[in-house]
């Protein structure tokens, strides 16, 4: 019984390693996973932005550019939030 227990070592300890990485793992992707509330609140950033753009003068001349800045002031902000 011990002689067993010992040649299976390797193996538990494989599969505990292999447990041991894929919770890492999840708890890496949960991470990354936005939540609904994160998710709600950048799509309604996301309309408002659209909305702001499509009222304003600059809209009728360069619509693109000027989402592509709105957006781009979106991201420096969220991003300076998490540091």
């Amino acid at each position: 019984m011990k002689h067993e227990f010992e040649n299976s070592l390797g193996q538990i300890e494989s599969y505990l390693e292999e447990q041991r990485l894929a919770l890492a793992e999840k708890k890496t992707t949960r991470k990354q996973i936005l939540s609904q509330a994160e998710r709600n609140r950048q799509s309604q950033a996301n309309i408002d932005i659209f909305n702001k753009i499509s009222q304003s003068v600059e809209c009728s001349v360069n619509p693109f550019e000027l989402i592509k800045r709105q957006l781009e002031q979106q991201i420096v902000l969220s991003t300076k939030k998490k540091k």
